[in-house]
This record gives structure tokens, sequence and C-alpha cells, in this order.
């Protein structure tokens, strides 16, 4: 196992992680407020959320494609490749 850090002199790479990890908490809190336990979060809040967001959020604007579009159509990344990583 290793960490993955912040790409050096690239502030704005964790602006970008923390405005996630907002969007995220903002969609599981709605979630369980809907569900009758707004103080109690549990996985199935927290996947209901991600689903959302990979379905509707446009991170690259409003006429942008959504995560989920984006994750189906990416190239994938060849074992060669993996294994250089």
């Amino acid at each position: 196992m290793f960490g993955l850090y912040s790409p050096p002199r690239r502030p704005q790479y964790n602006g970008a992680i923390e405005a996630g990890i907002g969007s995220m908490k903002s969609r599981i809190e709605r979630r369980a407020a809907w569900e009758g336990h707004p103080e109690v979060w549990n996985a199935e809040d927290v996947e209901a959320a991600r689903r959302e967001a990979n379905a509707l959020a446009r991170p690259r604007g409003g006429l942008g494609s959504t995560p989920e579009t984006l994750w189906k159509s990416r190239e994938r990344v060849t074992t060669e490749s993996r294994d250089q990583f």
C-alpha cells in the first residue's frame, strides 16, 4: 500500500477534493433526512448519494458530461501502463 499525495505546486487540487467532499456530504445528509434518520447516515445513504452524483453532476459545466458518462467513455488502462505506474 502507498500514499497518493497532492501534486507539487498545485493547491487547486486540494480545493477540488474539498468541494467534492462537501457536495457528497450535502447529498448524504439530504438522503438520510428523506429516509427519516437525519442524524445517522448509513451505507445505503452514501451509496445513493454516490449514484446520484455520478448521474447528475456536471463537473465540466452545465453542458459537460456527467461523471457516469465520462467513466463509461474512458480509455482503458493497459496492463503495461498499470505495471509501469
